[in-house]
């Protein structure tokens, strides 16, 4: 009897084109890594471009107090407004209130939600970082309290 064994050099053709596959891939992976770098260093400038703002906008100083403003947006049901009173203390928002005055019935129920949960997203926060995006699910009352910001800044602002 003999015996049968595979002959070495189809051992290691199997073997070295596992290793040119991992090999391969590697440098796949690598790439594909590297050009996340790319796209990061790319959107950079983007993300600093709103800071660079910010710091130009934080030399205005505002004298401390409340003030109050109505801020206006647009509803798929028309124009809202929203009463934003903000208090400052040093350029910084010490205390906050909202007072829903929409007509719309969705849009009651949205500027009721952000009223009850806007305050700890700005509270402790320079004015001149304060925007809000979405609040509660709402997404558009944010536009009329972000307008309501814009006014404040004006009316506390001290003049140079």
């Amino acid at each position: 009897m003999s015996e049968q064994t595979s002959p070495t050099p189809k051992n290691s053709r199997i073997g070295l084109a596992v290793a040119t596959g991992i090999v391969v891939l590697l440098i796949i992976l690598a790439v594909v890594k590297f050009s996340g770098k790319e796209d990061d260093i790319a959107t950079t400038p983007e993300t600093i471009t709103p800071t660079t703002n910010e710091q130009t906008t934080t030399t205005r100083t505002y004298k401390d107090g409340t003030y109050t403003a109505t801020g206006a947006y647009t509803s798929p049901g028309g124009p809202e407004t929203i009463v934003i009173s903000l208090t400052l203390k040093g350029g910084v928002v010490t205390d906050a209130t909202a007072q829903p005055q929409a007509e719309q019935p969705i849009s009651k129920k949205m500027q009721q939600a952000f009223s009850q949960n806007f305050k700890g997203m700005i509270v402790g926060k320079n004015i001149n970082e304060v925007t809000l995006d979405k609040v509660s699910g709402s997404s558009l009352t944010p536009k009329g309290f972000n307008d309501a910001v814009e006014q404040i800044k004006t009316q506390a602002a001290i003049s140079a």
